[in-house]
């Protein structure tokens, strides 16, 4: 132990020289580092003092600066050749004592190498009894593992199996409600198809209403713009009519300018304007009347005299004037003879169906002996039996007394004064009918588009509880697909956790075995394993 000691003392005493050593020789580093500073410091104020002679050849005002410079430099250069002296003589004492303590340490090496085999030698023992102290500790502590190990498995294995057997019993619960929710999802499945199937025949219904209600809205549109569209054409061609009988359009020249005054009177119109012939007559009446409808009436000769005067001074023709109060004509119509009246195809006279004829005239004379038949055939047969009879049809043919026969058609017929009047009359009814019927088809408008509305509305409605139900059965058959998954999951899993349990069952028997074999081998009495 003594050497021992001594040895550690010389190692720490050699330790110690060497940092000194090393101290010292930093120290020289440095002084030598100061030193060389120091040279150049002298280099550099040797060149300045080079450089301020040179100067001073050419600056003479500066010469005394400078000179004192100089002697500054030259003071400062001694107390560094001073310093740089004693810093040597440091170096070489410092070099001396790490000479000095190379050579101890020369000196004390074998003796450190002896002592350092005695020490291995004694390490080496230490060594080799720590050895089996370590590998006796670890068989104890590996016994000691094994054991615990074993009890960590026996207990894992305990709380698995009684987690195995939760979740068996957690999963015969889930089973259960999963076929229960299972019974319950088809019965909702129905019960939404079902719905599903009413709200589509109540979808169906509502579409083919808002189809039939589109077409009648498209019809009654296109009814209103029709009448719309007849209504403006017949506006258009009354007012075309009208301008014309304002302009008594159809007349001479001469007729217009005795009509408009120009012959000195005021005429009260013409024939034609005074008679109401009946609907459907008119070309009866136009072919009794040919020649004296555009008669201009006259309230007596006077006049007459100055329009055929007016007419012959203007050249603008020939003009029929019929005086206002001439009686030479009867008033009433004679009877129908009994012989024609008896005859087929008689319809009756045709005064008795032309107003305006109120006391007589000229064309109430025309129309005295007139009969209406309803053929020209029947006319030929009625004026064998009273040939001083004039029988007319409807369509304007004639059959006069002296045997002649008129008949055809022409613009006399079709766009004179009393068809233009017919004409106009029925314009305007059918101007009035047609503004009833679009006042009826758009009054029906706003309820049909109503009605639309309110249906659309309803299929809106129908459709979005249709989606909704379809929705509602996708996610209960999404629902019932997960349900037959989880089921199917569960069944699959049960016997897999009987292998488990078992499993675990006999890993906790050979554990408890094993456990009780490390207690025997070390001589340890344990306690009897709990069984499962």
């Amino acid at each position: 132990m003594g050497a021992a000691a001594a040895l550690t003392r010389s190692e720490t005493d050699l330790e110690e020289l060497r940092l000194r050593l090393e101290r010292g020789e930093e120290a020289s580093r440095a002084r030598r580092e100061a030193i060389h500073a120091l040279d150049m410091e002298i280099d550099r104020l040797q060149a300045r003092l080079r450089s301020g002679e040179e100067q001073a050849k050419d600056l003479e005002e500066r010469c005394a600066g400078a000179g004192r410079e100089v002697e500054t430099l030259g003071t400062r250069a001694a107390e560094l050749e001073a310093l740089r002296a004693d810093l040597d003589s440091r170096i070489a004492a410092e070099t001396r004592r790490a000479q000095e303590a190379e050579a101890a340490l020369r000196e004390a090496e074998p003796r450190r190498e002896e002592r350092a085999r005695a020490i291995a030698d004694r390490e080496a023992f230490l060594a080799g009894a720590r050895a089996s102290l370590l590998r006796e500790l670890d068989r104890i502590a590996l016994s000691t593992r094994e054991r615990a190990a074993l009890e960590e498995q026996i207990r894992a294995a305990r709380a698995s199996f009684e987690r195995i057997e939760t979740d068996a019993s957690e999963a015969r619960a889930s089973l259960g409600a999963l076929v229960e929710a299972g019974t319950e999802l088809d019965r909702q499945a129905a019960q939404a198809r079902a719905a599903r199937a009413v709200r589509d025949g109540e979808c169906g219904g509502l579409a083919t209403e808002e189809r039939r209600i589109a077409e009648g809205l498209l019809t009654l549109e296109r009814r209103a713009e029709e009448q719309k569209g007849r209504a403006t054409a017949l506006t258009e061609r009354l007012q075309a009519l009208r301008e014309m009988e304002r302009r008594r359009a159809g007349y001479g020249e001469g007729v217009v300018e005795i009509l408009a005054g120009a012959a000195g009177f005021a005429p009260a119109g013409t024939v034609g304007e005074r008679i109401e012939v009946a609907r459907g007559l008119e070309r009866a009446v136009a072919a009794v009347l040919e020649g004296i409808l555009d008669a201009v009436i006259v309230s007596g000769a006077e006049e007459a005299v100055r329009g055929v005067a007016h007419l012959r001074r203007r050249a603008t023709g020939r003009v029929a004037f019929v005086t206002l109060g001439r009686r030479d004509a009867p008033a009433d119509a004679p009877p129908l003879p009994p012989e024609i009246e008896a005859s087929p195809g008689v319809i009756g006279i045709l005064r008795e169906r032309v107003g305006g004829l109120a006391g007589g005239g000229t064309a109430a004379g025309r129309l005295a002996r007139v009969a209406l038949v309803e053929t020209l055939d029947a006319a030929f047969a009625c004026a064998a039996l009273c040939p001083d009879w004039t029988f007319v049809t409807a369509e304007g043919d004639i059959v006069r007394p002296d045997g002649i026969v008129v008949g055809g058609d022409g613009p006399a017929l079709q766009h004179g004064i009393l068809a233009r009047r017919a004409e106009i009359e029925d314009i305007a009814g059918g101007l009035a009918e047609t503004e009833r019927e679009r006042g009826a088809a758009e009054g029906a408008l706003p309820g049909l588009r109503r009605e639309a509305t309110g249906c659309r509305a309803r299929l809106e409605e129908a459709l979005a509880d249709l989606r909704d139900l379809d929705r509602t059965i996708l996610e209960i058959d999404l629902k019932q697909v997960q349900a037959r998954g989880e089921i199917q999951k569960i069944e699959a899993s049960m016997p897999l956790l009987a292998a488990e349990r078992d499993r675990l069952l006999r890993a906790v028997d050979e554990g408890v075995v094993r456990e009780e074999r490390l207690a025997s081998d070390r001589g340890i009495g344990l306690p009897k394993a709990r069984q499962v």
